[in-house]
């Protein structure tokens, strides 16, 4: 399933689907939260593998 208007993801390695809001701030809420605190000067790509 693919969203209207939207590049086919199928044989690039992605899910399938694109991301969500909802994935995007589970991506937020985890770099906000003490588990993350390592992390610095990274760039992250939430897009279900899209991009892959």
């Amino acid at each position: 399933m693919s969203c209207r208007g939207a590049p086919s993801t199928a044989g690039r390695g992605g899910t399938g689907h694109y991301g969500t809001p909802e994935g995007v701030a589970a991506m937020v809420a985890h770099l906000a939260g003490p588990e993350a605190a390592g992390v610095t000067g990274s760039v992250f790509t939430v897009d279900a593998g899209a991009n892959a």
